[in-house]
């Protein structure tokens, strides 16, 4: 054994999921673990994300949950709410899942899989026009010699899913240029295509410049949020609405700078709403958004000094004496003149009595 536990630290224990050492030890985020662990040893309390957050020191516990829940090991109690009241553990659905490709729609299964000979591979290259040129820009991708799944995979693309050799060229750049590299992502986004029907030259191109527009996109927002663990597609999908949007990656920084102002957390949904009001908006420069953030400050001020206390008891006050002071006045009135009047009573008695 490599090492063992005091006997005192078996006085007080709590149960982790079996599932999430046998499955996520070797991927999961640290920030992920750390709040898992805080959260199966406070498992039937609400935690609010704050909460969590200041217990263990993980920022962005948003997207730390995130792993947990895009591999169905925990599910939100409420997703909408921008301070969820987190959540409940589910164990029983936990399946490692691979994440798919930004661009990527339902995506078919492998059709057909035929597999190839060696020999058969040769014939299909010296058959079919352009085929070379893919098996020889794939090896030069990978800066070493193709193995025989990664040619049959090639063949199986070109035939089976029809994509022509030229747009098959175009989908092994845009892999490589995202960083995704491996033979099962190249499959995922080439049954993408052709589940989409992007199999001419005129629609790959169209689609590639999207999406490698998209990915710049997501590293300019990650870099600007400082996000250091890859990011759970919940986040990413957010970010795609962003980039539709028009929002810079300056502008989503200011969202996030309010959202921990006023959340005191990194609230994707908080965040997503205060952009979501600046596009309908049109508010799309930071300049913009200082002067909707002024009149915004203005008009809290000005709402809490008309509701505040003070403000509240000085305009009873005024009230009191503008509704007192004509009464007043009359009764001053009204007792001089009956004065006034014993006075001369008092004088027209005496009178009478001489």
């Amino acid at each position: 054994m490599i090492t063992e536990f005091p006997a005192k630290f078996w006085q007080s224990v709590f149960a982790v999921p079996a599932n999430v050492c046998d499955m996520f030890i070797k991927t999961a985020p640290p920030d992920s673990l750390r709040v898992l662990l805080y959260l199966c040893r406070h498992g039937c309390e609400d935690i609010t994300h704050g909460e969590l957050s200041r217990a263990t020191g993980v920022r962005d516990t948003e997207a730390a949950l995130s792993f947990w829940t895009d591999n169905n090991v925990m599910s939100k109690a409420d997703d909408n709410s921008e301070t969820s009241e987190i959540i409940n553990i589910e164990t029983s659905k936990a399946v490692p899942t691979e994440i798919l490709p930004e661009f990527a729609a339902p995506v078919p299964e492998r059709r057909a899989g035929r597999e190839y000979s060696p020999k058969e591979v040769v014939e299909y290259i010296r058959e079919h026009d352009g085929a070379g040129a893919v098996f020889s820009k794939m090896r030069d991708l990978r800066g070493k010699e193709l193995t025989h799944p990664e040619r049959v995979l090639l063949i199986q693309i070109m035939s089976e899913w029809d994509l022509e050799p030229q747009v098959c060229l175009m989908l092994l750049d845009m892999c490589f240029a995202l960083g995704k590299t491996t033979s099962g992502y190249i499959r995922t986004a080439a049954a993408d295509f052709a589940n989409r029907g992007i199999t001419t030259v005129a629609a790959a191109d169209a689609e590639i410049g999207e999406v490698l527009s998209q990915s710049r996109y997501e590293s300019e927002v990650t870099a600007k949020l400082e996000i250091k663990t890859a990011v759970p597609k919940g986040v990413r999908d957010r970010i795609k609405d962003w980039h539709e949007w028009g929002m810079t990656a300056d502008m989503v920084r200011l969202a996030y700078d309010i959202a921990f102002e006023q959340k005191g957390e990194a609230a994707y949904p908080y965040i997503h709403n205060v952009l979501k009001r600046w596009h309908t908006q049109g508010i799309n420069t930071p300049e913009k958004a200082a002067l909707d953030r002024k009149a915004f400050d203005t008009s809290k001020a000005e709402k809490y000094k008309k509701n505040s206390p003070q403000t509240s008891q000085l305009q009873k006050t005024s009230d009191t004496h503008k509704r007192g002071a004509p009464a007043f006045k009359d009764k001053g009135k009204n007792a001089g003149s009956s004065l006034e009047a014993a006075a001369l009573a008092k004088l027209m008695n005496n009178k009478n009595d001489k």
